[in-house]
Protein backbone atom coordinates (compact mmCIF):
# COMPACT_ATOMS: atom_id res chain seq x y z
CA UNK A 1 0.00 0.00 0.00
CA UNK A 2 2.78 2.40 0.95
CA UNK A 3 4.57 1.55 -2.25
CA UNK A 4 1.45 2.28 -4.24
CA UNK A 5 1.05 5.67 -2.59
CA UNK A 6 4.73 6.44 -3.13
CA UNK A 7 4.38 5.48 -6.81
CA UNK A 8 1.39 7.80 -7.18
CA UNK A 9 3.32 10.59 -5.55
CA UNK A 10 6.24 10.05 -7.89
CA UNK A 11 3.96 10.03 -10.89
CA UNK A 12 2.33 13.25 -9.66
CA UNK A 13 5.70 14.92 -9.16
CA UNK A 14 6.82 13.81 -12.57
CA UNK A 15 3.64 15.09 -14.14
CA UNK A 16 4.04 18.39 -12.37
CA UNK A 17 7.61 18.62 -13.56
CA UNK A 18 6.49 17.87 -17.09
CA UNK A 19 3.85 20.56 -16.87
CA UNK A 20 6.35 23.07 -15.54
CA UNK A 21 8.89 22.17 -18.19
CA UNK A 22 6.20 22.40 -20.84
CA UNK A 23 5.26 25.84 -19.63
CA UNK A 24 8.92 26.91 -19.58
CA UNK A 25 9.40 25.57 -23.08
CA UNK A 26 6.21 27.29 -24.24
CA UNK A 27 7.34 30.59 -22.72
CA UNK A 28 10.76 30.20 -24.25
CA UNK A 29 9.23 29.37 -27.62
CA UNK A 30 6.97 32.38 -27.37
CA UNK A 31 9.88 34.55 -26.34
CA UNK A 32 11.98 33.19 -29.19
CA UNK A 33 9.09 33.82 -31.56
CA UNK A 34 8.68 37.35 -30.29
CA UNK A 35 12.43 37.87 -30.52
CA UNK A 36 12.39 36.55 -34.04
CA UNK A 37 9.57 38.91 -34.91
CA UNK A 38 11.41 41.78 -33.28
CA UNK A 39 14.68 41.24 -35.09
CA UNK A 40 12.92 40.28 -38.30
CA UNK A 41 10.73 43.33 -38.07
CA UNK A 42 13.75 45.49 -37.34
CA UNK A 43 15.45 44.10 -40.42
CA UNK A 44 12.33 44.81 -42.46
CA UNK A 45 12.32 48.43 -41.25
CA UNK A 46 16.01 48.84 -42.00
CA UNK A 47 15.58 47.41 -45.48
CA UNK A 48 12.59 49.65 -46.10
CA UNK A 49 14.43 52.72 -44.85
CA UNK A 50 17.49 51.81 -46.92
CA UNK A 51 15.28 51.50 -50.00
CA UNK A 52 13.65 54.83 -49.23
CA UNK A 53 17.04 56.46 -48.75
CA UNK A 54 18.27 55.20 -52.12
CA UNK A 55 15.20 56.70 -53.75
CA UNK A 56 15.86 59.98 -51.96
CA UNK A 57 19.36 59.91 -53.45
CA UNK A 58 17.94 59.40 -56.92
CA UNK A 59 15.09 61.89 -56.61
CA UNK A 60 17.39 64.54 -55.14
CA UNK A 61 18.69 64.87 -58.70
CA UNK A 62 15.24 66.04 -59.80
CA UNK A 63 15.10 68.93 -57.32
CA UNK A 64 15.73 72.07 -59.36
CA UNK A 65 15.73 75.83 -59.34
CA UNK A 66 15.04 78.16 -62.24
CA UNK A 67 16.54 81.40 -63.49
CA UNK A 68 14.72 84.49 -62.24
CA UNK A 69 16.90 87.49 -63.20
CA UNK A 70 18.51 88.55 -66.49
CA UNK A 71 21.96 87.59 -65.22
CA UNK A 72 20.70 84.20 -64.04
CA UNK A 73 19.24 83.66 -67.51
CA UNK A 74 22.76 83.98 -68.89
CA UNK A 75 23.18 80.40 -67.67
CA UNK A 76 20.33 79.15 -69.85
CA UNK A 77 22.85 77.51 -72.18
CA UNK A 78 23.95 75.15 -69.40
CA UNK A 79 20.53 74.27 -67.97
CA UNK A 80 18.74 70.95 -68.48
CA UNK A 81 15.94 70.00 -70.84
CA UNK A 82 13.36 71.48 -68.46
CA UNK A 83 15.30 74.77 -68.26
CA UNK A 84 16.15 74.00 -64.65
CA UNK A 85 19.31 73.68 -62.61
CA UNK A 86 19.76 70.66 -60.36
CA UNK A 87 22.64 68.66 -58.94
CA UNK A 88 23.54 67.39 -62.41
CA UNK A 89 23.84 70.94 -63.76
CA UNK A 90 25.03 73.18 -60.92
CA UNK A 91 28.68 72.48 -61.67
CA UNK A 92 28.14 73.69 -65.25
CA UNK A 93 26.78 76.94 -63.82
CA UNK A 94 29.83 77.43 -61.63
CA UNK A 95 32.05 76.35 -64.54
CA UNK A 96 30.70 79.04 -66.85
CA UNK A 97 31.14 81.67 -64.13
CA UNK A 98 34.71 80.45 -63.62
CA UNK A 99 35.49 80.69 -67.36
CA UNK A 100 34.23 84.28 -67.46
CA UNK A 101 36.32 85.17 -64.41
CA UNK A 102 39.38 83.45 -65.91
CA UNK A 103 38.97 85.45 -69.11
CA UNK A 104 38.86 88.68 -67.13
CA UNK A 105 41.85 87.73 -65.00
CA UNK A 106 43.76 86.99 -68.22
CA UNK A 107 42.87 90.49 -69.45
CA UNK A 108 44.54 91.91 -66.36
CA UNK A 109 47.72 89.94 -67.06
CA UNK A 110 47.73 90.90 -70.74
CA UNK A 111 47.01 94.59 -70.21
CA UNK A 112 43.61 94.51 -71.93
CA UNK A 113 41.48 94.77 -68.78
CA UNK A 114 38.50 97.10 -68.72
CA UNK A 115 36.38 97.84 -65.68
CA UNK A 116 33.27 96.76 -67.55
CA UNK A 117 34.67 93.25 -67.92
CA UNK A 118 35.37 93.10 -64.19
CA UNK A 119 31.81 94.21 -63.44
CA UNK A 120 30.44 91.55 -65.76
CA UNK A 121 32.45 88.80 -64.09
CA UNK A 122 31.18 89.93 -60.70
CA UNK A 123 27.59 89.96 -61.95
CA UNK A 124 27.82 86.39 -63.24
CA UNK A 125 29.49 85.21 -60.05
CA UNK A 126 26.60 86.61 -58.02
CA UNK A 127 24.06 85.05 -60.40
CA UNK A 128 25.75 81.64 -60.10
CA UNK A 129 25.87 82.04 -56.34
CA UNK A 130 22.17 82.90 -56.25
CA UNK A 131 21.18 79.79 -58.25
CA UNK A 132 23.51 77.64 -56.16
CA UNK A 133 22.19 79.00 -52.86
CA UNK A 134 18.58 78.40 -53.81
CA UNK A 135 19.40 74.83 -54.83
CA UNK A 136 21.26 74.27 -51.55
CA UNK A 137 18.23 75.55 -49.61
CA UNK A 138 15.91 73.16 -51.43
CA UNK A 139 18.20 70.19 -50.91
CA UNK A 140 18.59 71.06 -47.23
CA UNK A 141 14.82 71.17 -46.65
CA UNK A 142 13.78 67.70 -45.35
CA UNK A 143 10.18 67.95 -46.51
CA UNK A 144 11.38 68.16 -50.12
CA UNK A 145 12.58 64.54 -49.75
CA UNK A 146 9.61 63.04 -47.87
CA UNK A 147 7.61 61.97 -50.91
CA UNK A 148 10.62 60.26 -52.48
CA UNK A 149 11.13 58.33 -49.24
CA UNK A 150 7.46 57.38 -48.85
CA UNK A 151 7.11 56.23 -52.47
CA UNK A 152 9.51 53.35 -51.86
CA UNK A 153 9.68 52.80 -48.10
CA UNK A 154 5.91 52.30 -47.78
CA UNK A 155 5.98 49.58 -50.39
CA UNK A 156 8.39 47.42 -48.39
CA UNK A 157 6.81 44.79 -46.13
CA UNK A 158 6.93 45.02 -42.32
CA UNK A 159 4.53 42.10 -41.78
CA UNK A 160 6.70 40.58 -39.06
CA UNK A 161 5.74 43.49 -36.83
CA UNK A 162 2.06 42.87 -37.57
CA UNK A 163 1.62 46.59 -37.30
CA UNK A 164 0.64 49.21 -39.87
CA UNK A 165 0.97 48.88 -43.63
CA UNK A 166 4.45 50.25 -44.05
CA UNK A 167 7.26 52.53 -42.95
CA UNK A 168 6.44 56.19 -42.44
CA UNK A 169 8.58 59.31 -42.41
CA UNK A 170 9.90 60.14 -38.97
CA UNK A 171 10.51 63.91 -39.09
CA UNK A 172 13.24 65.41 -36.99
CA UNK A 173 17.00 65.68 -36.73
CA UNK A 174 17.53 62.41 -38.57
CA UNK A 175 16.93 64.25 -41.85
CA UNK A 176 20.21 65.97 -42.57
CA UNK A 177 22.63 66.65 -45.44
CA UNK A 178 26.34 66.07 -45.73
CA UNK A 179 29.31 66.97 -47.94
CA UNK A 180 31.20 63.81 -48.88
CA UNK A 181 34.34 63.11 -50.95
CA UNK A 182 35.91 66.50 -50.34
CA UNK A 183 38.71 67.09 -52.83
CA UNK A 184 37.56 64.29 -55.15
CA UNK A 185 36.59 64.92 -58.75
CA UNK A 186 33.40 66.67 -59.75
CA UNK A 187 31.45 65.78 -62.89
CA UNK A 188 32.92 68.71 -64.84
CA UNK A 189 36.14 68.32 -66.83
CA UNK A 190 38.51 70.80 -68.46
CA UNK A 191 39.95 70.23 -71.93
CA UNK A 192 43.50 71.01 -73.02
CA UNK A 193 44.03 74.58 -74.18
CA UNK A 194 40.63 75.67 -72.94
CA UNK A 195 41.72 78.09 -70.23
CA UNK A 196 43.60 81.32 -71.06
CA UNK A 197 47.37 80.96 -70.76
CA UNK A 198 47.63 84.28 -68.96
CA UNK A 199 45.95 83.06 -65.75
CA UNK A 200 47.69 81.25 -62.92
CA UNK A 201 46.71 77.68 -63.75
CA UNK A 202 47.84 76.48 -60.32
CA UNK A 203 44.63 78.00 -58.99
CA UNK A 204 42.60 75.43 -60.91
CA UNK A 205 42.47 72.21 -58.86
CA UNK A 206 42.15 69.11 -61.02
CA UNK A 207 41.95 65.34 -60.66
CA UNK A 208 42.79 63.11 -63.63
CA UNK A 209 40.35 60.26 -64.24
CA UNK A 210 39.73 58.20 -67.35
CA UNK A 211 42.02 60.44 -69.40
CA UNK A 212 40.18 63.63 -68.43
CA UNK A 213 41.02 66.46 -66.05
CA UNK A 214 38.08 66.96 -63.65
CA UNK A 215 37.65 70.03 -61.48
CA UNK A 216 37.89 69.08 -57.80
CA UNK A 217 34.83 69.20 -55.60
CA UNK A 218 34.44 71.13 -52.34
CA UNK A 219 37.82 72.79 -52.91
CA UNK A 220 38.16 76.56 -53.36
CA UNK A 221 39.52 77.93 -56.65
CA UNK A 222 40.17 81.63 -56.17
CA UNK A 223 39.93 83.87 -59.21
CA UNK A 224 39.35 87.65 -59.18
CA UNK A 225 39.22 87.50 -55.38
CA UNK A 226 36.20 85.16 -55.48
CA UNK A 227 36.09 81.49 -54.48
CA UNK A 228 34.58 79.08 -56.98
CA UNK A 229 33.39 75.66 -55.80
CA UNK A 230 32.13 72.47 -57.40
CA UNK A 231 30.22 69.49 -56.03
CA UNK A 232 32.15 66.18 -56.10
CA UNK A 233 30.65 63.22 -57.94
CA UNK A 234 33.10 60.36 -58.39
CA UNK A 235 33.38 59.00 -61.89
CA UNK A 236 31.71 55.61 -62.34
CA UNK A 237 29.83 55.64 -59.03
CA UNK A 238 26.07 55.39 -58.65
CA UNK A 239 23.90 56.63 -55.81
CA UNK A 240 24.73 54.40 -52.84
CA UNK A 241 24.32 53.99 -49.09
CA UNK A 242 27.09 55.25 -46.83
CA UNK A 243 27.89 54.65 -43.18
CA UNK A 244 26.44 56.90 -40.52
CA UNK A 245 29.89 57.68 -39.13
CA UNK A 246 31.22 58.89 -42.50
CA UNK A 247 28.07 60.91 -43.03
CA UNK A 248 28.12 62.53 -39.60
CA UNK A 249 31.77 63.56 -39.73
CA UNK A 250 31.21 65.42 -43.02
CA UNK A 251 28.12 67.46 -42.27
CA UNK A 252 28.52 71.21 -42.51
CA UNK A 253 28.02 71.49 -38.76
CA UNK A 254 30.83 69.00 -38.11
CA UNK A 255 33.27 70.33 -40.70
CA UNK A 256 32.70 73.50 -42.71
CA UNK A 257 34.06 74.12 -46.19
CA UNK A 258 36.10 77.32 -45.81
CA UNK A 259 34.91 80.02 -48.20
CA UNK A 260 31.62 78.44 -49.26
CA UNK A 261 28.88 80.03 -47.22
CA UNK A 262 26.12 77.75 -48.47
CA UNK A 263 27.55 74.56 -50.01
CA UNK A 264 25.44 72.28 -52.19
CA UNK A 265 25.09 68.88 -50.51
CA UNK A 266 25.68 65.52 -52.18
CA UNK A 267 24.50 63.20 -49.36
CA UNK A 268 21.31 62.84 -47.33
CA UNK A 269 20.17 61.01 -44.20
CA UNK A 270 16.60 59.80 -43.67
CA UNK A 271 14.62 58.37 -40.76
CA UNK A 272 11.62 56.04 -41.01
CA UNK A 273 9.32 54.48 -38.43
CA UNK A 274 6.70 51.71 -38.10
CA UNK A 275 4.48 50.41 -35.28
CA UNK A 276 4.17 46.82 -34.10
CA UNK A 277 0.97 45.11 -32.94
CA UNK A 278 1.43 46.51 -29.46
CA UNK A 279 1.71 50.05 -30.88
CA UNK A 280 5.39 50.21 -30.01
CA UNK A 281 7.27 52.41 -32.50
CA UNK A 282 10.37 51.12 -34.24
CA UNK A 283 12.70 53.48 -36.18
CA UNK A 284 15.74 53.28 -38.43
CA UNK A 285 18.15 55.74 -40.05
CA UNK A 286 19.95 55.44 -43.41
CA UNK A 287 22.42 57.66 -45.27
CA UNK A 288 22.78 57.92 -49.04
CA UNK A 289 25.23 59.66 -51.36
CA UNK A 290 23.87 60.74 -54.74
CA UNK A 291 25.58 60.82 -58.13
CA UNK A 292 24.09 62.00 -61.45
CA UNK A 293 26.53 59.81 -63.43
CA UNK A 294 26.79 62.60 -65.99
CA UNK A 295 30.30 63.84 -66.74
CA UNK A 296 30.12 67.09 -68.69
CA UNK A 297 32.58 69.46 -70.31
CA UNK A 298 33.41 72.95 -69.10
CA UNK A 299 32.00 75.29 -71.76
CA UNK A 300 29.86 78.27 -72.77
CA UNK A 301 27.83 76.67 -75.56
CA UNK A 302 25.93 79.77 -76.72
CA UNK A 303 28.93 82.06 -76.86
CA UNK A 304 30.44 83.53 -80.02
CA UNK A 305 33.48 85.34 -81.38
CA UNK A 306 32.95 88.33 -83.63
CA UNK A 307 35.11 88.67 -86.77
CA UNK A 308 35.37 92.13 -88.30
CA UNK A 309 36.76 93.04 -91.69
CA UNK A 310 38.22 96.39 -90.76
CA UNK A 311 38.81 97.85 -94.18
CA UNK A 312 41.47 97.88 -96.90
CA UNK A 313 43.62 100.78 -98.03
CA UNK A 314 46.48 101.60 -100.38
CA UNK A 315 49.32 103.80 -99.21
CA UNK A 316 51.55 105.38 -101.83
CA UNK A 317 55.27 106.01 -101.57
CA UNK A 318 56.79 107.94 -104.50
CA UNK A 319 60.56 107.82 -104.82
CA UNK A 320 60.72 107.07 -101.10
CA UNK A 321 59.20 110.45 -100.18
CA UNK A 322 55.63 109.67 -99.32
CA UNK A 323 52.83 110.11 -101.77
CA UNK A 324 49.18 110.84 -102.37
CA UNK A 325 46.48 110.33 -99.79
CA UNK A 326 45.62 106.70 -99.09
CA UNK A 327 43.04 104.98 -101.25
CA UNK A 328 40.50 102.46 -100.01
CA UNK A 329 39.42 99.32 -101.85
CA UNK A 330 36.66 96.74 -101.41
CA UNK A 331 36.56 93.02 -100.76
CA UNK A 332 35.05 92.55 -104.22
CA UNK A 333 35.98 92.10 -106.93
CA UNK A 334 39.52 90.79 -107.05
CA UNK A 335 41.86 92.47 -109.51
CA UNK A 336 40.65 96.00 -108.82
CA UNK A 337 42.80 98.62 -110.56
CA UNK A 338 43.64 101.70 -108.54
CA UNK A 339 45.61 104.68 -109.82
CA UNK A 340 47.21 107.31 -107.65
CA UNK A 341 46.64 110.99 -108.18
CA UNK A 342 49.52 112.91 -109.66
CA UNK A 343 52.33 113.68 -107.28
CA UNK A 344 55.14 116.26 -107.63
CA UNK A 345 58.65 114.95 -108.06
CA UNK A 346 61.97 116.82 -107.87
CA UNK A 347 62.47 116.56 -111.64
CA UNK A 348 59.95 119.29 -112.25
CA UNK A 349 57.15 116.92 -113.13
CA UNK A 350 54.18 114.93 -111.89
CA UNK A 351 54.19 111.18 -111.33
CA UNK A 352 51.51 108.56 -110.89
CA UNK A 353 51.31 104.76 -110.57
CA UNK A 354 48.75 102.00 -110.90
CA UNK A 355 48.31 99.00 -108.60
CA UNK A 356 46.11 95.89 -108.83
CA UNK A 357 44.50 94.96 -105.48
CA UNK A 358 41.90 92.62 -103.95
CA UNK A 359 43.68 89.46 -105.05
CA UNK A 360 44.24 88.49 -101.41
CA UNK A 361 40.53 87.65 -101.11
CA UNK A 362 40.71 84.67 -103.45
CA UNK A 363 39.04 82.38 -102.64
CA UNK A 364 36.46 84.77 -101.09
CA UNK A 365 36.11 83.20 -97.63
CA UNK A 366 36.43 84.48 -94.07
CA UNK A 367 39.57 82.37 -93.62
CA UNK A 368 41.19 83.99 -96.64
CA UNK A 369 40.25 87.45 -95.45
CA UNK A 370 41.74 86.83 -92.01
CA UNK A 371 44.84 84.96 -93.08
CA UNK A 372 45.64 85.69 -96.76
CA UNK A 373 49.31 84.83 -96.32
CA UNK A 374 50.19 82.29 -93.66
CA UNK A 375 53.25 84.15 -92.42
CA UNK A 376 51.56 87.50 -91.85
CA UNK A 377 51.31 87.57 -88.08
CA UNK A 378 48.62 84.93 -87.97
CA UNK A 379 49.99 82.77 -85.15
CA UNK A 380 48.89 84.99 -82.26
CA UNK A 381 45.51 85.66 -83.86
CA UNK A 382 44.80 81.99 -84.50
CA UNK A 383 45.90 81.11 -80.98
CA UNK A 384 43.52 83.68 -79.47
CA UNK A 385 40.68 82.47 -81.67
CA UNK A 386 41.28 78.79 -80.94
CA UNK A 387 41.41 79.28 -77.17
CA UNK A 388 38.08 81.08 -77.21
CA UNK A 389 36.60 78.53 -79.61
CA UNK A 390 37.50 75.82 -77.10
CA UNK A 391 35.43 77.64 -74.50
CA UNK A 392 32.50 77.10 -76.86
CA UNK A 393 33.41 73.58 -78.04
CA UNK A 394 36.03 72.02 -75.74
CA UNK A 395 37.39 69.46 -78.19
CA UNK A 396 37.66 71.84 -81.15
CA UNK A 397 40.91 71.65 -83.12
CA UNK A 398 42.79 74.15 -85.23
CA UNK A 399 41.62 72.21 -88.28
CA UNK A 400 37.99 72.57 -87.13
CA UNK A 401 38.41 76.34 -86.86
CA UNK A 402 40.12 76.64 -90.24
CA UNK A 403 37.45 74.52 -91.91
CA UNK A 404 34.67 76.64 -90.41
CA UNK A 405 36.27 79.88 -91.63
CA UNK A 406 36.89 78.43 -95.08
CA UNK A 407 33.28 77.27 -95.33
CA UNK A 408 31.90 80.78 -94.75
CA UNK A 409 31.86 82.84 -97.96
CA UNK A 410 32.47 86.55 -98.00
CA UNK A 411 29.31 88.41 -98.98
CA UNK A 412 29.27 91.82 -100.70
CA UNK A 413 28.76 94.57 -98.17
CA UNK A 414 29.03 92.25 -95.15
CA UNK A 415 31.91 93.09 -92.83
CA UNK A 416 30.95 91.14 -89.67
CA UNK A 417 30.84 87.37 -89.16
CA UNK A 418 30.31 85.22 -86.06
CA UNK A 419 32.08 82.04 -84.97
CA UNK A 420 29.74 79.88 -82.90
CA UNK A 421 28.40 76.39 -82.24
CA UNK A 422 25.57 75.02 -84.39
CA UNK A 423 24.47 71.40 -84.31
CA UNK A 424 27.54 70.43 -82.30
CA UNK A 425 29.95 71.91 -84.86
CA UNK A 426 31.96 75.10 -84.97
CA UNK A 427 30.74 77.32 -87.82
CA UNK A 428 31.12 80.88 -89.05
CA UNK A 429 27.93 82.78 -89.92
CA UNK A 430 27.00 86.14 -91.33
CA UNK A 431 24.85 88.33 -89.08
CA UNK A 432 21.37 87.30 -90.22
CA UNK A 433 22.15 83.60 -89.86
CA UNK A 434 23.78 84.26 -86.49
CA UNK A 435 20.64 85.98 -85.22
CA UNK A 436 18.61 83.03 -86.47
CA UNK A 437 20.75 80.65 -84.44
CA UNK A 438 19.89 82.51 -81.25
CA UNK A 439 23.09 84.50 -80.73
CA UNK A 440 22.99 87.87 -79.02
CA UNK A 441 24.92 89.52 -81.84
CA UNK A 442 24.43 92.97 -80.33
CA UNK A 443 26.82 92.13 -77.49
CA UNK A 444 30.36 93.39 -77.88
CA UNK A 445 33.62 92.31 -76.32
CA UNK A 446 34.16 94.02 -72.96
CA UNK A 447 37.98 94.17 -72.87
CA UNK A 448 40.35 96.71 -74.37
CA UNK A 449 41.65 96.19 -77.89
CA UNK A 450 45.27 95.32 -78.60
CA UNK A 451 47.28 94.57 -81.73
CA UNK A 452 48.20 90.91 -81.88
CA UNK A 453 50.42 91.04 -84.93
CA UNK A 454 51.27 92.80 -88.14
CA UNK A 455 53.17 91.29 -91.03
CA UNK A 456 54.16 92.20 -94.56
CA UNK A 457 54.27 89.74 -97.43
CA UNK A 458 56.73 89.51 -100.34
CA UNK A 459 56.74 92.15 -103.13
CA UNK A 460 54.15 91.84 -105.88
CA UNK A 461 52.21 89.11 -104.03
CA UNK A 462 49.26 88.92 -104.11
CA UNK A 463 48.76 92.56 -105.14
CA UNK A 464 51.11 94.22 -107.61
CA UNK A 465 52.03 97.41 -109.44
CA UNK A 466 51.46 97.84 -113.16
CA UNK A 467 52.36 100.84 -115.36
CA UNK A 468 54.73 101.86 -112.60
CA UNK A 469 55.09 105.51 -113.62
CA UNK A 470 53.62 108.13 -115.80
CA UNK A 471 55.53 111.41 -115.56
CA UNK A 472 54.43 114.68 -117.05
CA UNK A 473 56.96 117.52 -116.98
CA UNK A 474 55.61 120.97 -116.28
CA UNK A 475 58.48 122.87 -117.94
CA UNK A 476 60.56 120.32 -119.84
CA UNK A 477 57.91 118.78 -122.03
CA UNK A 478 59.53 117.26 -125.11
CA UNK A 479 63.05 117.51 -123.76
CA UNK A 480 63.20 114.12 -122.13
CA UNK A 481 61.22 111.01 -121.28
CA UNK A 482 60.14 109.20 -118.08
CA UNK A 483 62.59 106.66 -116.75
CA UNK A 484 60.92 103.95 -114.60
CA UNK A 485 62.76 102.57 -111.62
CA UNK A 486 61.86 99.32 -109.79
CA UNK A 487 58.30 99.72 -108.47
CA UNK A 488 56.29 97.18 -106.51
CA UNK A 489 53.50 96.56 -104.01
CA UNK A 490 53.41 94.65 -100.72
CA UNK A 491 50.49 93.49 -98.59
CA UNK A 492 50.50 94.16 -94.85
CA UNK A 493 47.96 92.42 -92.61
CA UNK A 494 47.20 93.63 -89.07
CA UNK A 495 45.18 91.67 -86.49
CA UNK A 496 43.51 93.50 -83.60
CA UNK A 497 42.06 91.55 -80.71
CA UNK A 498 39.46 92.81 -78.28
CA UNK A 499 39.00 90.07 -75.67
CA UNK A 500 35.56 89.35 -74.27
CA UNK A 501 34.70 87.83 -70.91
CA UNK A 502 31.80 85.81 -72.30
CA UNK A 503 29.17 87.98 -70.61
CA UNK A 504 26.14 88.23 -72.91
CA UNK A 505 27.88 85.58 -75.02
CA UNK A 506 30.69 87.60 -76.60
CA UNK A 507 34.11 86.01 -76.08
CA UNK A 508 36.03 88.48 -78.20
CA UNK A 509 36.29 90.39 -81.46
CA UNK A 510 39.06 89.87 -84.01
CA UNK A 511 39.50 92.68 -86.53
CA UNK A 512 41.67 92.35 -89.64
CA UNK A 513 42.99 95.27 -91.65
CA UNK A 514 44.70 95.03 -95.04
CA UNK A 515 47.12 97.63 -96.31
CA UNK A 516 48.62 97.41 -99.79
CA UNK A 517 51.74 99.56 -99.94
CA UNK A 518 52.54 100.79 -103.45
CA UNK A 519 56.12 101.91 -104.02
CA UNK A 520 56.29 104.01 -107.19
CA UNK A 521 59.77 105.03 -108.36
CA UNK A 522 60.89 106.93 -111.43
CA UNK A 523 62.76 109.95 -112.80
CA UNK A 524 63.14 112.09 -115.93
CA UNK A 525 65.75 111.27 -118.54
CA UNK A 526 68.73 113.59 -118.50
CA UNK A 527 68.20 114.92 -115.02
Amino acid sequence: MRESVRACRDRGATLGLVVVLSLVIAVMALAFYQLTLYFGGSNEIRHAVDAGALNVGQKALTIKVYAETPDEHQFDDVDDSSNGFGLADINRVWGKALLVAANVEAMKSEGTYAGTAGDHAQQLFKAAQSLSNRLADKLNTPSNHYSAFRDIAAQNSVRMLSGDDGVRVLPGTGWQTSLLDRGAESNLYVSEGQLPDAIDLSKIKLTEKDGKQFLNGYQAMRILDQDFFFVPFKLGETSHLVSRSVFDTNTEAAKKIPGWEKPVSNAFSVTGQADDQRSYTHAAVACVQTNPQKPTALQIPKAFIRVKLGGNKITWTVNGLGGPSSTSYDYFPPGQVKTSSYWPVPTDGLIKGTVVVGNEFLPPTVEQALFPIATLGSDAAKKALLQRVREIKPDATKADLTAALHACPLLPGVTEYFICLVGGNIVALEKTAAIGSGLNVGADADGNETTLGEGTGPPQLPNFVINPITIISTTLLGLGSPVPLPSFATLTVKHKWKPGSGYDGCLGALTVEHTTKAYINGTWAGF
